[in-house]
């Protein structure tokens, strides 16, 4: 198991790199592990990483299909955090290949999810997504709000956490 996560941990390094093909040799390694151990939490959290990588090398039937895989194992455990975040990465996938309507059908689904969830930091990032999408469909009039509301509330959060800081400082 500590290999697996040392693997999975180097390849998120070589992701942040750019290098994305030394990336899934490592996550591709920590994968096969947690298939063999039967952790399947963890090899859905490394489908999620190489999904990440496909996206990025513009390769978006891959990018799908990981992200799908792993969206299916989330919502059937009930895991809402890492479901949105499936739904997140499949909004950006269908994003970037121009496919608006599902799109928007996944980036709605993280929002709602992170409503649900009461989730201060994972609900800018799926109201920022949705917000990208409808302006890809230069519907900037449904944009805006979402865009002013993710605005609003990392403003609170930075706020929050300034605060807490001049407390820790004192």
């Amino acid at each position: 198991v500590g290999l697996a996560a040392s693997y999975k941990v180097i390849g998120s390094m070589y992701a942040y790199k750019g290098e994305y093909a030394k990336s899934a040799e490592f996550r591709y390694l920590a994968l096969h592990i947690y298939e063999k151990i039967a952790d399947s939490l963890k090899l859905n959290e490394v489908k999620m990483g190489l999904g990440d990588n496909y996206l990025e090398q513009n390769d978006y039937p891959k990018a799908i299909s990981l992200f799908s895989s792993a969206l299916e194992y989330f919502e059937n455990k009930k895991d809402s955090t890492n479901l949105s975040a499936a739904h997140t990465s499949l909004a950006a996938v269908y994003q970037h290949s121009n496919d608006v309507p599902n799109a928007l059908e996944h980036a709605k689904r993280a929002v709602e999810i992170q409503r649900e969830l009461n989730d201060e930091f994972g609900l800018p990032s799926a109201l920022n997504s949705l917000a990208i999408t409808y302006m890809r469909n230069k519907e900037f009039n449904l944009a805006y709000p979402l865009l002013q509301e993710t605005d609003n509330r990392e403003t609170k959060m930075a706020q929050a956490l300034m605060r807490n800081l001049t407390v820790l400082m004192e």
